[in-house]
């Protein structure tokens, strides 16, 4: 801390003006306005060095008040599945714990007191009933009562974004399982923050207010850039244009574009023009390149068209043309010497097939005969008569000759022969296409490639439908070739000849003068523009200047040095204390201060004594001293600036053995003292422990069973609890329950509350074996068990004693157990009930007064 208001003061004034009056706002405890934080924007922007900080009281460094006591949770919403008419109430300032099996709600009521005590790195969401299609907000009523026994309601709404708390919620110390690893595995700094390290995180926030709302300004700035063609970037003027800054004078724009500048731009355009030689330059590297794609489409076609190529499809044209005769010529000695039936017939698909299919019969059936289809004496495969009569043989030999002879299969032959030297043949362009192509290349001597192209076209369209004889040889390619040749050797000299021009000295001496030209007109055509370009550089220096005066470097740096007197000392030192009570100094562990984020300073835990570096505490130590070291940080920073708000613990002890556990429970017993603990945990051992330590320190312990019904969990039940006595017990039942049954005037009515009576008569006869009959000698959940003036008590039980506890216990816990569907439930009638509970009464009383004899 500050060693007096004075020191705050000189560090304040050595700061810039901004913080300075901020700084008087925080004090003064000013809630600062949109206008008053746009009033620290321009006095970041235009500071007034003569601001100086000053205060006449000596600042209270700290004046939190957080002495407070939950009273109960109300109308839960939205929070898991819990629903329940009873509110969950906490009847006293001491400790208050609630228990209950797996999935009875206790985790859905500790995410409440997560959420609402916006604890860092514990981000808490909630979700509601996933049971149910509607979604319905999570929220819920807070009771609270102060130290002057005031009772307030907070409705709270849990969902998202929209969560605003109470202030003094934020003081609530919260611990699980998730808490538990942020202090072990990570830096955290702590949810207690002195009233001076808050007037530090205040300034570094109020420092990124005002830095975004500068972003804001700059972005809203949009310098306008003038536009250059790219020929004239490598002028002086562009040069000029880009160096400008905020020190640049307007007065170097401020030159007239004179008639004289207007005539001499004009006289060297015409004297050489650079645009028109660029056009032309560009548009013969165009027909050049459309050119070589021209031949290289036409160089396809010479390798079909070659001499030695096209005689070789020549002698195959021969051979299909003499095939194509064979065939004609076997077609006619068909048609002369075959029937008017295989006339008709010879163009039958099916026709043809059945003699191909006689065919290959005979010569499967005759394959060691030289005899052919049709000879005199040989078999007819279609009606297996001996061939006889010669006119009968003639047919048979021509059809076979016609269907089945070689004659077909070289017509056959010899067209694949020509479609195999055409396979690759290319791909030819339309007419429009090719003219399109033509046109591109600017050659003039047009005719002579569109005869060849349409010639190529009707040779493609002979090779589609294989009419092999139509086919006739286009032998001037090679000649269009060698001419396209020479028209691109043309243009290329003509293309040199231009680039020379266009990069001779004298030339470019001329183009320069008329770049600088065009250059300087342009500036002096947007002189406005660069006028206000000027100003905005000034206004963006300014703002550059505003910026790294909103530096939290320092600030931080300061907040890590108060941090070190004002709050690490005392959080280490009760680090230290709270280890050595619960594990007496056996885990070797230190916590230590962090480097200031932003002014915010977080902690670690690390190991002492370590040989090596990088080693993670999580990787050393086992769950259960995690658990515990965890516990000694918890109860460390919850006990920072005296905080004296409720402690709120979700199954604390998960984890630990017994030497741990019973410090930890004699240590949170001193806490319930001086503060609320309210405490969730599914073991009852902890709840007898917890319930005789705090009634043996006379401090107030209530206890909350919760339970799960139909379509609900989270249902409170403050009467059944598990350690209260037996005569309390069997006060209930005569006073309370009794009463409404004999009252019940339906059987649904009657059940429910019977079904009550019977199992908390169970549970009292249960409890009083424990109790009243073994004198407490030996407990349930309990760890330890007790002799001292009791043991004595246990030979005194009496047969009869044993006999009435097992005459009850059978009798009333016939409803819990497992009946068949078809057998009814045996009920004891209300005066029966009565009459066995005074029995147990009586004997209760007895028995109590003899064990404290």
């Amino acid at each position: 801390m500050f060693h007096s208001t004075q020191e705050l003061i000189d560090w304040i004034n050595s700061m810039p003006p901004w913080l300075i009056k901020a700084s008087e706002m925080f004090f003064n405890k000013t809630d600062i306005s949109e206008k008053e934080l746009n009033d620290l924007t321009s006095l970041a922007i235009h500071p007034d060095k003569k601001l100086l900080f000053n205060i006449n009281n000596n600042i209270n460094y700290d004046s939190q008040d957080t002495k407070f006591y939950f009273r109960k949770l109300s109308n839960v919403e939205g929070v898991n599945a819990v629903k329940s008419e009873t509110p969950l109430e906490f009847n006293n300032n001491n400790m208050c714990v609630i228990y209950g099996d797996n999935g009875t709600g206790k985790s859905s009521y500790f995410r409440i007191f997560k959420t609402i005590s916006s604890t860092e790195f514990t981000e808490q969401t909630i979700i509601g009933n996933i049971y149910e299609e509607e979604y319905e907000p999570p929220s819920v009523e807070i009771f609270v009562e102060d130290v002057d026994n005031n009772e307030n309601k907070y409705a709270c709404d849990l969902n998202g974004e929209c969560k605003e708390y109470p202030a003094m919620f934020s003081n609530i110390s919260v611990f699980d399982s998730d808490i538990s690893n942020v202090y072990v595995d990570r830096s955290k700094r702590t949810t207690y923050i002195p009233y001076i390290l808050r007037y530090f995180e205040n300034l570094v926030q109020i420092a990124e207010n005002i830095k975004n709302r500068i972003v804001i300004q700059e972005q809203q700035l949009n310098i306008e850039d003038i536009c250059f063609p790219d020929e004239l970037k490598q002028t002086e003027s562009y040069r000029k244009y880009t160096n400008i800054s905020r020190t640049t004078a307007i007065s170097e724009f401020k030159s007239n574009w004179s008639d004289n500048d207007k005539k001499k731009l004009k006289d060297l355009e015409n004297t050489i023009n650079e645009d028109f030689l660029k056009q032309q330059i560009s548009l013969l590297k165009s027909q050049i390149k459309n050119i070589n794609i021209l031949e290289s489409y036409l160089i396809q076609f010479q390798f079909y068209f070659a001499e030695k190529n096209w005689n070789i499809f020549a002698e195959f044209l021969i051979d299909y043309k003499e095939a194509c005769a064979e065939k004609d010529l076997a077609m006619k000695l068909f048609k002369e010497e075959s029937d008017d039936i295989d006339r008709i017939n010879v163009n039958n698909t099916n026709w043809v097939k059945l003699w191909e299919y006689a065919k290959s019969y005979f010569d499967n059936v005759n394959e060691k005969n030289d005899k052919s289809l049709g000879e005199i004496n040989t078999i007819c495969p279609l009606c297996n008569q001996k061939i006889i009569k010669p006119e009968i043989s003639t047919r048979m030999i021509r059809i076979n000759e016609y269907v089945n002879g070689c004659a077909s299969e070289n017509v056959i032959e010899c067209s694949e022969n020509i479609s195999q030297h055409y396979i690759d043949f290319p791909v030819i362009k339309t007419d429009e296409d090719f003219n399109s192509l033509l046109e591109l290349t600017g050659f003039k001597e047009t005719e002579k490639l569109q005869k060849l192209n349409k010639k190529l076209n009707t040779f493609q369209s002979y090779l589609s439908i294989k009419e092999w004889d139509k086919l006739s040889r286009v032998n001037f390619i090679e000649d269009i070739c060698d001419e396209l040749s020479k028209y691109k050797n043309f243009l290329k000299e003509k293309y040199n000849l231009l680039v020379e021009n266009l990069e001779d000295d004298n030339n470019k001496k001329i183009f320069d003068s008329i770049k600088e030209l065009r250059a300087k007109k342009i500036l002096v055509d947007n002189y406005s523009i660069i006028e206000k370009k000027i100003k905005k550089l000034q206004i963006l220096y300014e703002l550059d200047i505003a910026k790294n005066s909103l530096s939290t470097v320092k600030i931080s740096r300061k907040a890590k040095e108060v941090s070190a007197k004002v709050l690490s000392e005392e959080y280490i030192n009760n680090f230290d204390d709270e280890l050595k009570k619960l594990t007496n100094n056996r885990i070797k562990v230190r916590l230590e201060q962090c480097s200031a984020k932003k002014s915010k300073i977080p902690f670690k835990i690390v190991l002492q004594g370590i040989k090596r570096d990088n080693v993670k505490t999580r990787d050393i130590l086992s769950d259960g001293e995690r658990k515990i070291v965890s516990l000694a940080a918890f109860f460390a920073e919850s006990s920072l600036g005296n905080n004296q708000a409720p402690m709120i613990l979700d199954d604390p002890i998960s984890s630990l053995d017994y030497n741990y556990e019973k410090t930890f429970i004699d240590r949170l017993v001193e806490k319930a003292a001086n503060r609320q603990i309210i405490l969730f945990t599914h073991r009852i051992s902890l709840v007898v422990c917890l319930k005789e330590k705090i009634e043996k320190a006379g401090l107030n312990f209530n206890e909350i069973s919760l339970s799960v019904v139909p379509n609900r969990t989270g249902v409170p039940d403050t009467t059944s609890s598990f350690t209260s006595r037996v005569p309390q017990k069997i006060k209930r039942i005569k006073n309370e329950l009794l009463p409404r049954l004999k009252k019940a005037t339906d059987n649904c009515s009657y059940q429910a509350i019977y079904n009550n009576i019977t199992k908390d008569f169970r549970i009292a006869i249960e409890k009083s074996v424990e109790d009243i009959l073994l004198n407490e000698v030996v407990v349930r959940f309990r760890k330890d068990v007790k002799t001292k003036n009791k043991i004595d008590k246990l030979a005194s039980i009496t047969n009869a004693e044993c006999k009435l506890i097992d005459y009850l216990m059978t009798k009333y816990s016939e409803p819990e157990h497992s009946h068949p569907d078809d057998a009814p439930l045996i009920f004891v009638d209300a005066e029966e009930l009565e009459e066995d509970l005074e029995k147990f009464n009586v004997w209760v009383n007895k028995r109590i007064c003899e064990n404290k004899k």
